[in-house]
C-alpha cells in the first residue's frame, strides 16, 4: 500500500464522502456550538442603521467561518441568512503614561437576513 494511494477509501466504499465544508465547519447540535461562534451582538448607531436594511452585526470567535456564522444565526434566531461578511479589526497600541500595551482586536460579522425577516433583539433600540 502506497502512502499517496489513489484507490478507494473506507468512506467511499460506504457511499458517503463528506464535503470540504462539512470537514471545516464544526457541527452544531441543538444549540451546540452556536453560542461558541457568536460572542455578542454589536448595538451601535451604525449597526442600528444597518438593521433597517436587514443586516445585523455580531462579535464572533476568532476561528469562526462564514458558514458556521450563518448556521449559528439561523439556529439561534430562526431566520434565513443571505450572506455573511467578516471583518477583522487588528489590535491597537495604547499607552498610558509610561505603560504601553495593546487593545485587543475584534472579529465582526455582518449578516444579511432575507427580506421580510428580522431579529427581535435589534428592534427595541430606537434613537431618541
Amino acid at each position: 500500500m502506497s502512502l499517496f494511494s489513489k484507490g478507494t477509501t473506507e468512506e467511499q466504499k460506504k457511499g458517503r464522502v463528506p464535503s470540504r465544508v462539512e470537514e471545516r465547519a464544526a457541527p452544531i447540535g441543538e444549540y451546540g456550538n452556536a453560542y461558541g461562534v457568536l460572542r455578542a451582538p454589536i448595538v451601535t448607531e451604525k449597526a442600528h442603521a444597518l438593521a433597517t436594511k436587514n443586516q445585523y452585526v455580531f462579535r464572533i470567535s476568532a476561528d469562526a467561518t462564514k458558514a458556521s456564522v450563518a448556521r449559528a444565526v439561523e439556529k439561534t434566531y430562526g431566520v434565513t441568512t443571505q450572506s455573511v461578511r467578516i471583518i477583522n479589526l487588528p489590535r491597537r497600541k495604547r499607552s498610558v503614561g509610561r505603560s504601553h500595551g495593546y487593545r485587543s482586536g475584534v472579529r465582526k460579522a455582518v449578516v444579511h437576513v432575507r427580506e421580510g425577516q428580522s431579529i427581535a433583539l435589534f428592534q427595541g433600540a430606537s434613537a431618541e
